[in-house]
């Protein structure tokens, strides 16, 4: 069974609704998107290699802030507030951008930082 096949009857057994099941990318779609995705990033100056560097740093921070987990953590994405779990408010619009800071003379990544839009 090819690939695509396999995963649309495991996100049937998984119990996902139809229509999610029905609108899931196509694996042929997926790969072209992850393939204009790397290029995008290695026009920039992400190449593998960079992004490995920038996911060890954000472990290792993560690793030391572990008895800290009541911080915000690089990558981590809370969609649902607090507050939207009582009703009181809805929640809001998920628009998270992701900065990376390269110095331009070496290419070496010097950090990575989340931002929000003033209205989010």
């Amino acid at each position: 069974m090819k690939f695509g096949h396999l995963f649309k009857q495991m996100l049937r057994d998984e119990g996902f609704p139809p229509d999610w099941v029905d609108s899931a990318i196509s694996y042929s779609q997926l790969k072209k998107c992850i393939k204009r995705l790397t290029d995008e990033l290695q026009q920039v100056g992400l190449d593998p290699a960079t992004l490995s560097k920038l996911l060890k740093h954000v472990e290792d921070y993560n690793a030391s802030t572990e008895q800290h987990r009541d911080q915000d953590l690089p990558f981590e994405y809370i969609l649902s507030p607090d507050s939207a779990k009582d009703g009181a408010q809805s929640p809001k619009a998920f628009h998270p951008k992701l900065l990376f800071y390269v110095d331009e003379t070496s290419g070496e990544v010097v950090g990575a930082k989340e931002t929000w839009p003033a209205n989010a």
